[in-house]
């Protein structure tokens, strides 16, 4: 079997650069990404969850809020009010990441670019987390209702890390097809 055949078109491009092909390539490789992260979850995201809070922790300890961690749990004392928070599975930026890794790897460029995007998006999502993770501590104090508190947590948090994966990955990929196009010019 001829693998260049299989991913390549006869004009040289490939076989991505067709939409049709494109977003089921999308989709397929997010899949692939679910299962292999529902194998062990626990071995390759606990130490996530851990490094996302204690990341979290240190960078808000610097703020001088009084903020405790140990493994995935937080302790934030705000104004004397003390609450816990934990990080949890969907909490680290996993799943985002591989969302948007589901959206570069398929798209038809040279591999640099994949690299390059592949790269800069683990640390923009890092950041991105980081900031959701924010939200949700300020929702947990000045949000009364642990219904709203959900309502926080499960749709405006994922809703906001959804559109900046949509505008990371749509910047990558206009930068990459204009480098691509200055390249061929």
């Amino acid at each position: 079997m001829n693998l260049k055949k299989l991913f390549w078109r006869e004009d040289g491009k490939p076989i991505t650069a067709n939409p049709v092909i494109l977003f089921p390539a999308i989709l397929l490789t997010a899949l692939f990404f679910v299962f292999l992260l529902s194998i062990s979850p626990g071995t390759v995201l606990l130490p996530l969850d851990k490094i996302t809070a204690a990341v979290f922790a240190f960078l808000t300890g610097l703020t001088g809020l009084d903020i405790k961690h140990s493994d995935i749990n937080l302790w934030i004392n705000f104004r004397g009010v003390l609450k816990t928070i934990s990080i949890g599975y969907g909490c680290d930026g996993a799943l985002a990441y591989l969302i948007l890794a589901s959206a570069i790897l398929p798209f038809p460029c040279k591999l640099k670019a994949k690299i390059t995007g592949l790269l800069t998006g683990l640390l923009f999502v890092f950041v991105m987390n980081q900031v959701r993770v924010g939200g949700l501590v300020v929702a947990l104090f000045f949000v009364s209702d642990e219904k709203d508190f959900s309502f926080y947590h499960t749709v405006v948090g994922q809703i906001f890390a959804i559109v900046m994966i949509f505008l990371f990955w749509n910047y990558w990929a206009v930068k990459t097809v204009k480098d691509l196009q200055t390249q061929s010019s």
